[in-house]
């Protein structure tokens, strides 16, 4: 068994900045992250629906690959809603703030 050095490992954070923080370059509109979220949990519901189908039909070979597809859509179905959730909390304390 081979282990790598960690001094081999790239770096996690741009060597442009000191705080490791975002550029404007870099960084994704949260409406986008927020649509493609919903993209692909859309896409993995509708995958392990189809799962369903086939296994009510007797089409499925292997079982597995419909268990890993339903744990995926939960996954991201998961994730799209505590990502909404968060986006509103952040609103509604920007909305609370005092000027």
């Amino acid at each position: 068994m081979f282990i790598i050095p960690l001094s081999q490992l790239p770096s996690v954070f741009s060597q442009g900045t000191s705080t490791g923080a975002a550029t404007q370059q870099n960084s994704v509109p949260f409406v986008d992250v927020l649509r493609e979220s919903i993209a692909n949990m859309k896409e993995l519901r509708a995958k392990s629906d189809q799962d369903s189908v086939d296994l009510a039909l007797g089409n499925m070979d292997d079982l597995h690959t419909m268990g890993i597809n339903a744990t995926k859509a939960a996954a991201a179905t998961t994730f799209t809603t505590q990502l909404a959730t968060r986006a509103i909390s952040a609103y509604n304390e920007i909305i609370r703030m005092q000027i």
